[in-house]
């Protein structure tokens, strides 16, 4: 499907997607697609992320987007009590006697 987009390109105003994780993985694959696509005058929606893709300039803010969302999974999600400042002499927030 991406490829008779691809070949269709010159022809298009615009192309919408979904997402952008619905292009290639492989980023020299996904960049390849998204330039000749632009440089042909289409510009490339992406709803789920709100972006448009108008010049090849702008091909950046789609990798900086997919390589967010992929370390993301990868942040803590708590930081350990041990870890975490002490905030003495202050009463804790959770502290009903203070």
């Amino acid at each position: 499907m991406l490829n008779e987009l691809l070949h269709q390109a010159n022809e298009l105003e615009g192309i919408i997607m979904t997402s952008l994780f619905q292009l290639p993985e492989d980023t020299d694959m996904r960049n390849s697609a998204v330039k000749s696509c632009l440089q042909a005058g289409c510009e490339i929606h992406f709803v789920f992320e709100n972006l448009i893709l108008r010049n090849v300039e702008e091909v950046s803010r789609m990798d900086t987007i997919r390589n967010v969302v992929n370390i993301i999974g990868h942040c803590p999600r708590l930081i350990p009590q041990e870890l975490q400042p002490d905030f003495l002499p202050y009463a804790s927030f959770t502290d009903t006697n203070a």
